[in-house]
């Protein structure tokens, strides 16, 4: 399935059932048809809400990566694993991240 038609059935679903993970899942869709800057926007507000969740660092890991500034999605990516109890090294889980979303 084409990724505008992803995003397509994002936004209906954010409609019918918004919530802090589709809002995640949508912006990986608009990665993929609109760019990295347009799905980082996305995120914006999430930080919050999904402290705790490890997609949501990846996701943001990845797309700060996608923008030329990999050394800060690094250094996220590292902080959320530290408090997790384990730093991988050169933080790179985020990608495979993306692929599970």
């Amino acid at each position: 399935m084409p990724w505008t038609q992803i995003l397509v059935l994002y936004d209906i679903l954010l409609h019918l059932a918004p919530s802090p993970i589709t809002r995640l899942h949508h912006a990986v869709a608009v990665r993929y048809t609109k760019g990295a800057e347009s799905a980082l926007a996305e995120l914006e507000g999430l930080g919050d809400v999904l402290e705790r969740y490890g997609l949501f660092h990846a996701t943001r890991a990845e797309l700060l990566r996608d923008l030329g500034r990999p050394s800060v999605g690094g250094q996220l990516q590292c902080s959320f694993s530290a408090r997790q109890g384990s730093c991988p090294a050169g933080a790179t889980g985020a990608a495979v991240a993306l692929e599970l979303i």
